[in-house]
């Protein structure tokens, strides 16, 4: 199954949640792909001493997985700053990620 995640939070909880259940589906057989929009692109900023160091390591095997990781480059250029963690995207391409998929979860708040 294809699986896809628009992911436009910062709560700590739920961006290590998420990726730690996008490693349960890609060791299950699925593909998911993570579309980062609107704060989900300050993800990289987390900071929760709880959380910090478990969300770069769930961030860090899903890159090794295989899972796709996207930022909205728009939103990137809102915040004026530089991007290099993973492809930077469009609407297009989030479009492309909800089309994909045959499933697709949403976290905001």
């Amino acid at each position: 199954m294809n699986i896809g995640i628009i992911l436009a939070t910062v709560d700590a909880e739920n961006v290590w949640d998420v990726f730690r259940f996008a490693n349960k589906a890609i060791e299950e057989g699925h593909k998911v792909r993570i579309f980062l929009l609107g704060r989900g692109v300050d993800i990289l900023k987390i900071d929760d001493p709880k959380f910090k160091d478990k969300i770069r390591e769930e961030m860090e095997t899903f890159d090794e997985y295989g899972g796709e990781l996207i930022a909205c480059g728009t939103c990137i250029k809102l915040r004026e700053e530089e991007w290099g963690y993973c492809p930077i995207g469009t609407m297009d391409d989030m479009l492309d990620v909800v089309m994909w998929a045959d499933k697709l979860l949403v976290f905001s708040m």
